[in-house]
């Protein structure tokens, strides 16, 4: 080719790529950010499911590993596509798909899920849409032994029925209330829909319990309306605690229901505004229980029926991490701010027992990286008007830290306080192992004040038994204390410490929603009523 030649080619060749503000070299396709900046327009969505186990991998191609694979049913592809913000002939939309990304990757029948472009021509971008399966049928155990208390739950669920993405729980258990068989049922893609269902029933040795809630949710940042009923009954007894012991109990029956509206005009300057308009009826009604305790302390019965309003404004600031709260996952963070505001309006009118208003407001915010520093502050107050006065209102604040030292270790703190004033007896604030003292039983304590520091140095492994779990560590320190009179009337004022390991099992085969903790804790304060080591089994939502 002669010299002129080239040279022609080379314009034509620059003019083409200016026109389209996008060339992808060989081998290497375009970002969507790149592809939306252009103006591309999005061709074929092709859908692909991967199995639980990766047989073209020699660690996974094991006889056991290919009869998983063949007993499991995959996620149909319909279930995929209809949680995809985006359709075929779409202008592309960075911002769309990485929510869709994020939208699939919250289902707990995915282990991960990833958006790719696969072919650029003509300012058409090919779009390949991946999501790897768990093995969703799977035991349920959870075991917890502290203060003289053992807890324990065993069952069996299936999180992605048949491939169709609805779940279902059958389980037993006790705790230091009640014996109870539980059911679940939940889909959050009613029909391919929007519209989520979630059913709920409860058999206890105590009283039932039933849920019915259907909703069609705000499920993505530019979603225009939501709308729903909850209808939630429960007849139990709860248990009142001093120190770690049970003083005394109550009979409970709770009956709730809420109907609601939402609008918005989306997405606008990466900023979301929503308005939600409700109402809301929430019987409580307190007795004697049949066998009463040797402390027999009633609440005052609350009926409270409200019209309300709310306001919610969401920042779209996400970052995708690894390592953080999860271990070698995918993990998509929440960096921007969120606030809300609910206001409620109590009378006779709406067949409220008392006049006055409820509200609750709360705020978010971060600052800095996952990958480097991060900071989260978080605050709410929510409680009632009554007569003028407060009543049973909370003020929480939170800062939660992370400072990640090397791509496997991060130091972690969270410093959390919540103030009460005129607390419902039922609604006092515990102090103890499930209130994140891991070194004592629960409600060990109980005020209408607390504060807690939590420090931990986690440790993520790459050590991977038998291609099923994801191994973390933990040594972790909590110290805090509460305020005010437990049911009892007595008042605590010890400042309470512990110290503790664990382990972290991540499953990457399961429930990839679940981190498996057991922890020992040491509580450094003395007790007699405490034991000296609390061990724990449990299933929480993160690290």
């Amino acid at each position: 080719m002669t010299r002129p030649a080239t040279l022609i080619v080379v314009f034509l060749f620059v003019l083409y790529c200016t026109g389209n503000a996008v060339c992808a070299t060989p081998g290497k396709m375009p970002t969507f950010e790149s592809l939306e900046a252009a103006g591309a327009t999005i061709g074929s969505v092709t859908i692909r499911v991967d199995d639980v186990f990766d047989t073209t991998s020699r660690k996974e191609d094991k006889p056991v590993f290919r009869w998983a694979n063949r007993l499991h049913i995959n996620t149909r592809e319909s279930v995929i596509k209809s949680q995809l913000l985006f359709r075929g002939g779409d202008p592309v939309s960075q911002s769309l798909i990485a929510e869709s990304a994020r939208v699939l990757r919250r289902n707990r029948f995915f282990y991960d899920a990833s958006i790719e472009v696969v072919r650029f021509e003509n300012n058409v971008a090919d779009i390949v849409v991946s999501a790897r399966d768990n093995w969703t049928l799977m035991p349920e155990v959870s075991l917890s032994r502290g203060g003289g208390n053992t807890r324990y739950r065993y069952g069996l669920e299936e999180d992605n029925l048949l491939g169709t993405g609805s779940a279902v729980t059958i389980s037993q258990g006790k705790d230091e209330n009640r014996r109870s068989t539980d059911f679940l049922f939940s889909d959050t893609n009613l029909g391919r829909s929007w519209v989520s269902l979630d059913l709920r029933f409860r058999d206890s040795d105590d009283g039932q319990a039933s849920r019915v809630r259907l909703v069609r949710p705000f499920f993505a940042l530019g979603t225009k309306w939501s709308a729903g009923f909850d209808v939630f009954e429960d007849d139990r007894e709860d248990l009142l605690f001093s120190r770690g012991e049970e003083v005394g109990r109550f009979r409970h029956d709770e009956d709730n229901a809420a109907l609601w509206f939402g609008w918005s005009k989306g997405l606008v300057d990466n900023w979301v505004n929503r308005w939600t308009v409700g109402y809301v009826a929430s019987d409580n009604r307190f007795d004697a229980p049949d066998d009463p305790a040797e402390l027999v302390v009633v609440p005052r019965d609350r009926d409270l029926r409200y019209p309300y309003v709310r306001f919610e404004r969401i920042e779209n600031r996400f970052a995708v991490v690894n390592n953080l709260n999860q271990i070698e996952r995918t993990e998509d963070v929440f960096l921007g701010t969120q606030m809300s505001l609910t206001l409620g309006v109590l009378a006779d009118a709406f067949g409220a027992d008392r006049k006055g208003g409820i509200f609750d407001a709360d705020i978010r915010t971060s600052a800095g990286s996952p990958d480097d520093t991060l900071l989260t502050l978080s605050a709410g107050l929510d409680g009632r008007i009554e007569s003028g006065d407060l009543a049973n209102t909370r003020l929480a604040m939170s800062a939660t830290y992370f400072r990640r030292l090397s791509p496997v270790r991060v130091f972690f703190a969270r410093l959390s306080g919540v103030a009460g004033h005129e607390l419902d007896l039922d609604q006092l604030l515990e102090f103890g192992g499930d209130s994140g003292l891991r070194g004592y039983p629960r409600a060990f304590g109980s005020g209408d004040s607390r504060v807690l520091l939590t420090l931990e140095q986690r440790l993520y492994t790459d050590w991977y038994p038998f291609r099923l779990f994801r191994v973390g560590a933990a040594a972790f320190f909590d110290v805090g204390r509460v305020w005010g009179r437990d049911a009892t009337g007595l008042t605590d004022d010890r400042v309470l410490a512990d110290a503790g390991i664990g382990l972290r099992l991540v499953s990457t085969r399961g429930n990839s929603n679940r981190v498996f903790h057991i922890d020992l804790a040491f509580p450094l304060r003395r007790d007699p009523q405490v034991d000296r080591v609390q061990l724990s089994i449990e299933a929480k939502r993160s690290f």
